[in-house]
């Protein structure tokens, strides 16, 4: 496997450094910038996003996994991690809400975004129905979907 690593340049030392101590160096590439500026790349069969998308606005969310869509493989699959709230009231879900409010505190417009805001964001980009995986004790998810049959054309301009 080959992994394209995209971060600020001030991160992307630490991550050279562990891809290093794995053994994994020579298969890693790394891509410095804003994740919604910079030429992406690919076509990837995978594309991870973990721990980002809470920082912004469902909008804003919305366009970077665009951007993902554009540099999927037809086939590819997105997965994302990150604290993601259920969609019932916060006293059943307390972890990820009080994340969520640090999230309104520390960014412009970040928020820990609920399942059924996951499901929309995806489907304006034109993926699948994710599926959602859930640690019992963890407000963290991960969720993944692949490209719908419609959208695996050309990319969007």
């Amino acid at each position: 496997a080959k992994i394209w690593s995209l971060d600020w340049p001030n991160v992307l030392p630490i991550a050279h450094r562990h891809a290093t101590e794995l053994g994994v160096a020579d298969r890693t590439a790394l891509i410095a910038g804003d994740m919604f500026e910079v030429p992406l790349g690919g076509p990837y069969d995978v594309v991870l996003v973990t721990n980002v998308l809470h920082h912004f606005s469902p909008q804003r969310a919305t366009t970077l996994l665009g951007r993902v869509a554009d540099v999927l493989e037809s086939d590819g699959r997105l997965v994302v991690v990150g604290f993601v709230t259920r969609d019932g009231p916060p006293p059943k879900d307390p972890a990820s809400h009080l994340f969520s409010v640090l999230m309104l505190v520390w960014t412009s417009a970040g928020e820990a975004h609920t399942e059924a805001a996951y499901r929309q964001m995806f489907a304006a980009v034109g993926f699948d129905e994710p599926q959602v995986w859930r640690a019992p004790s963890l407000p963290l998810a991960v969720i993944t979907a692949g490209k719908s049959p419609s959208s695996r054309t050309e990319p969007r301009a």
